[in-house]
């Protein structure tokens, strides 16, 4: 198994991201999942011939979906995660690898510390290794390629912040 959950994300208008900030957010939320996926391929094929299907979970976020402002290149950098994770699965999955995008929104982290007026209605990180869980607990048969974990509101894309005035 191999979880890719790594990222960074700033707020900021698209005109004043700088150069620095965006290579960030390219290099950790996108590029290390690349090159981790790279470099386990070989690992994941063997362990998927010996022991069953061997599993991949990009851990994405539902901003991929939302695509709200002030976070566009984290956005962005999020949802190239969840297509290299559906072109990941149809090259791989021959071989018994499973690439699965997990899309959680707001999860009660450090890394959400900035929307703490929203901490009482965010998911905990518990919901996101209990739903890691769920995907090692499926038969071989059966294949999850994108699982999306909202927060309780009236609609499935709904977000406890604010996104311009948080």
């Amino acid at each position: 198994m191999l979880v890719n959950n790594v990222g960074v994300g700033g707020r900021s208008p698209i005109e004043t991201k700088t150069d620095k900030a965006l290579d960030l957010e390219l290099d950790l939320n996108f590029r290390v999942a690349f090159r981790l996926l790279r470099a386990t391929i070989t690992s994941l094929r063997e362990s998927a011939a010996r022991h069953g299907p061997s599993t991949v979970v990009n851990v994405s976020s539902l901003v991929a979906r939302q695509t709200p402002p002030t976070v566009s290149v984290y956005a962005a950098t999020k949802a190239a995660l969840v297509a290299l994770s559906n072109s990941a699965h149809a090259e791989l999955s021959r071989d018994g690898i499973h690439v699965t995008a997990l899309l959680p929104g707001f999860v009660d982290t450090a890394g959400a510390s900035w929307a703490s007026s929203a901490q009482d209605t965010m998911i905990t990180a518990e919901d996101v290794a209990e739903s890691v869980r769920f995907l090692l607990r499926t038969s071989p048969r059966c294949f999850v390629p994108e699982l999306m974990l909202t927060t309780s509101g009236p609609g499935v894309l709904h977000s406890p912040v604010d996104w311009e005035n948080p």
